[in-house]
């Protein structure tokens, strides 16, 4: 996954600004901290999170910007896909000539913007999925196997606008390019509906209530043994000097119950890894699967 612009030096002041480049930024203090409640208010407006799992440093502004922001992606647009059978669709041009990294490097170019002064990490671009068998448009000797019918080899699809939360400051900040200025109005209406959500009662929050539910998911995975084997077979051939890399996974499936309503489940504190979670909706929550399978 990926988006398009660059972290650079400075941090906004609050208020309502518009960037060299037109993207129009504006700082909210509507008390939303949890944004997968806008996923789930419209989860085809905002499909993807990318959240922070690390703990960031209470207060400190120089803290790994892996795990300061998390970002709320909105309003998807345009799509780019590269199906199992090697074509490219495009969601309004349909099947398109060319490679996928080829296409997606084009209409990047037909969108390219100056890079704005700041530090929040999005200004607009693309979210990007690319799976593991995109590799052999760019090594084109690599015998991979097919790509599997679940989920597309790789997509791209175009965001104009976001929610970012800086979990260093612990502000919010709403995010849209200059052509999509009347996104960040929908946006406000939106954390207001939810901060407003009558059905959760005042200090009650959604993960209070997924604690509640006695079975939230059911969970399968393989046994240890062949994994745990494993394991020390590729400690010796490290040892040995055979190998100085070894890539080893562990089959696990969570199936979510619908009291779950489309959540994740949620990491306690002391268990979070050092990594950022993803949220996606529909088609897409194949590719959580398959990021977690491969981890």
């Amino acid at each position: 996954m990926a988006v398009s612009s660059q972290i650079s030096a400075g941090l906004l002041s609050s208020g309502h600004r518009r960037s060299a480049a037109g993207t129009i930024y504006k700082q909210v203090n509507d008390g939303l901290t949890d944004l997968t409640r806008l996923h789930e208010l419209n989860s085809q407006r905002y499909p993807f999170l990318l959240q922070s799992m690390a703990i960031a440093p209470d207060h400190d502004s120089s803290s790994s910007l892996t795990s300061r922001y998390d970002i709320l992606f909105a309003f998807p647009g345009e799509t780019l896909k590269k199906l199992a059978d090697g074509s490219c669709v495009h969601s309004e041009k349909g099947r398109m000539q060319g490679g996928f990294l080829d296409l997606l490097d084009q209409h990047w170019l037909a969108n390219r913007t100056e890079l704005p002064a700041t530090a929040l990490p999005f200004s607009g671009g693309w979210f990007l999925y690319l799976g593991y068998e995109l590799a052999g448009e760019i090594e084109t000797g690599l015998k991979l196997p097919v790509a599997g019918q679940a989920l597309p080899v790789a997509c791209a699809v175009r965001i104009p606008a976001a929610i970012i939360r800086d979990r260093v400051l612990d502000q919010l900040w709403l995010v849209a390019e200059k052509d999509h200025a009347d996104l960040i109005t929908e946006l406000e209406q939106d954390i207001s509906q939810v901060v407003a959500d009558t059905t959760h009662m005042p200090g009650t929050t959604i993960q209070d209530e997924t604690d509640k539910i006695t079975d939230p998911v059911k969970l399968n995975e393989d046994q240890p043994d062949d994994y745990l084997n494993a394991v020390k077979r590729i400690k010796e051939y490290i040892f040995e000097g055979d190998v100085f890399q070894v890539n080893l996974s562990r089959s696990c499936t969570v199936i979510c119950v619908a009291a779950t309503r489309h959540r994740l489940p949620a990491w306690p504190v002391s268990a979070r890894p050092p990594s950022s979670a993803l949220l996606l909706n529909g088609w897409c929550a194949h590719w959580a699967h398959r990021l977690i399978r491969g981890l």
